[in-house]
C-alpha cells in the first residue's frame, strides 16, 4: 500500500477545492490535493455559468447593498435558506471576488472597472472555451496558479474513506482508479469539497462524477448531514447527442422549445 503524509487533505478538484488549497498553501502547512477525476478539469465548476453576484463599489454607487444581496438571495430560495450562511455569502462575497481576480481568473471590464451587466453581476472572460465548459475560464487560472505554488495533487484517486482514531481524524484511505492500488493518507484535518450528488439522477446536467462521494464520507464519520433536498440542475436538458443544458436565460428573452412533432 502507498502511504503518503500531510496535515491537511483536501479531497476534490473543482473550484471550492482549488480555493481551499491556494487558502492553505499561504500558510506553512503542507497540504495535498486528492481528486477522483482531474483537478481543475472536472467536477461542475467546468459546467458553470462564470457569473458571480457581489456588491461591488460601481454596484454601491447605483445603490446596491449586502442587505438587498441577501434579500435577493432569500426571496430567490423561497425564505427556505439558511439566513446565517446567506449573510456569510453576501458579506465576503467582494473579497472572494477579488480573491480570484488576483489569483489570474479573468473578469470582463470596462475601462478598468469591473463591467456589471446589472449592478451586481459580473461574468468571466471565456476565450475559446466551448458554453458547455465555460467555467473553465475559472478552473485553468487557479490550477496554473496551484502548479506554479507546486501544490501536490493526487489525481484519478477516489477516496473511500476517512480514518477515525480516538475520535479524531487520523487520515483516509484512497484508491488509485486506473490501478485499483490503495493510497493511505496521514492528515490532520480534511476538507471536504468533492461536490454534491446530482448524477444520482437518471436525468441531470451533473458531471458523471457528482455521485454524493462526500455525503457518503461525512456520514460514515459520524458526522450529521442537511439539506439533502437540496439538489441543482437545470429543468431543460438537450439529450443529445450531444447532451447539454439549454441555459434558461433565453427562456426569459422568449425562445420556445419544440419537439418533432411541434
Amino acid at each position: 500500500m502507498e502511504r503518503i503524509q500531510t496535515d491537511i487533505l483536501i479531497i476534490g478538484g473543482g473550484l471550492a477545492a482549488m480555493m481551499a488549497a491556494l487558502e492553505v498553501s499561504q500558510s506553512a502547512l503542507p497540504v495535498l490535493v486528492a481528486c477522483k477525476a482531474r483537478a481543475g478539469k472536472s467536477g461542475a465548476t467546468l459546467m458553470a455559468g462564470s457569473n458571480f453576484a457581489a456588491v461591488l463599489p460601481d454596484g454601491e454607487e447605483k445603490g446596491d447593498t449586502v442587505s438587498l444581496h441577501m434579500e435577493d438571495t432569500l426571496a430567490a430560495g423561497a425564505h427556505l435558506n439558511d439566513s446565517t450562511l446567506v449573510k456569510i455569502l453576501a458579506q465576503r462575497a467582494p473579497q472572494d471576488l477579488l480573491s480570484l481576480e488576483t489569483w489570474g481568473v479573468p473578469f470582463l471590464k470596462k475601462d478598468g472597472r469591473f463591467d456589471l451587466r446589472n449592478p451586481r453581476t459580473v461574468f468571466t472572460i471565456n476565450p475559446g472555451y466551448p458554453i458547455t465548459i465555460r467555467g473553465k475560464s475559472i478552473t485553468a487560472p487557479l490550477l496554473h496558479l496551484m502548479q506554479q505554488k507546486k501544490v501536490p495533487i493526487l489525481d484519478g484517486v477516489s477516496i473511500v474513506k476517512l480514518l477515525i482514531q480516538d475520535a479524531a481524524l487520523a487520515g483516509a484511505l484512497g484508491i488509485r482508479r486506473q490501478t485499483g492500488e490503495r493510497v493511505a493518507i496521514g492528515c490532520k484535518a480534511a476538507v471536504l469539497a468533492s461536490g454534491g450528488g446530482g448524477f444520482l439522477y437518471a436525468i441531470n446536467t451533473n458531471p458523471s462524477d457528482l455521485t454524493g462521494d462526500s455525503y457518503s464520507l461525512a456520514l460514515e464519520s459520524g458526522c450529521s448531514l442537511r439539506d439533502m433536498e437540496f439538489v441543482q440542475f437545470y429543468p431543460c436538458l438537450f439529450l443529445g447527442p450531444p447532451r447539454f443544458p439549454i441555459y434558461s436565460p433565453i427562456l426569459s428573452d422568449g425562445a420556445v422549445l419544440r419537439n418533432k412533432e411541434g
